[in-house]
């Protein structure tokens, strides 16, 4: 992550820690359990569960997230395909609501298609381009990297 003529030390470490774990632990969370959750309280699925990644599977998730943001401090520059990060998204989404989901009646497909899109779309909009945008002091750096 760049913030301007930083020089990398400690304090921009803490920095790049604090915005990749909220900026893919946090928005992460909230499009792939909470979302879907209210989706399938909204649409009365009978399975409908609050799955929360980061607390059952702490050490799975943090660790990844941890190796992720060590990376990006190395390698600010990397370029992750942005459609592997919503495909996968959606994945995690539709998953959580199609666990909810029962065999023997009929499944909402329009209202799962529905809260999908917001779970994937809203998030991933917050994190890839908003997000980002709050951490940038130096307006004329952002304008050269980036479109």
């Amino acid at each position: 992550m760049y913030f301007g003529n930083e020089k990398p030390g400690i304090k921009m470490f803490l920095k790049v820690l604090a915005v990749g774990y909220f900026g893919s632990v946090a928005i992460g969370t909230l499009s792939d359990s909470l979302i879907p959750f209210w989706g399938e309280r909204l649409l009365n699925m009978p399975h409908a569960h609050l799955h929360l990644g980061f607390i059952e599977k702490w050490y799975f998730i943090n660790s990844v997230a941890i190796i992720a943001i060590l990376i990006a401090y190395k390698k600010p520059f990397t370029k992750f395909p942005h459609a592997a990060h919503v495909l996968i998204s959606t994945w995690a989404s539709l998953f959580h609501m199609l666990m909810a989901a029962d065999s023997s009646q009929a499944v909402p497909y329009f209202g799962i298609f529905v809260f999908l899109f917001i779970a994937v779309w809203i998030p991933c909009c917050f994190s890839d381009i908003v997000f980002p945008l709050l951490f940038v002091r130096n307006k004329k750096a952002f304008k050269s990297c980036c479109h």
